[in-house]
């Protein structure tokens, strides 16, 4: 296996091919393992926090009470009781 090429992989114990990498797939590689080093909060990353941390699951759950709710009432039985986040 030639050094000069780069490394080396094999082919399940046959033979042996160069490879070449690419500087700026590495580069892209690097930051995407180390993005915790590189993060900064921004308004934008606590907006997207916010909306995907806390608005949508709210949103989910509202939505999962409002539609036990009306199942309850269209049945005729006893209302539910859930921890509403609102009241």
């Amino acid at each position: 296996c030639p050094r000069h090429l780069g490394i080396c992989i094999s082919n399940m114990g046959h033979d042996h091919w160069p490879l070449k990498k690419d500087p700026a797939i590495e580069r892209w590689a690097t930051m995407r393992e180390t993005t915790y080093e590189h993060f900064r909060w921004t308004p934008r990353t606590v907006g997207l926090s916010l909306l995907f941390g806390a608005v949508i699951p709210v949103a989910i759950y509202e939505f999962i009470v409002y539609t036990s709710n009306v199942e309850d009432k269209a049945r005729g039985t006893a209302k539910r009781s859930y921890p509403s986040l609102f009241s």
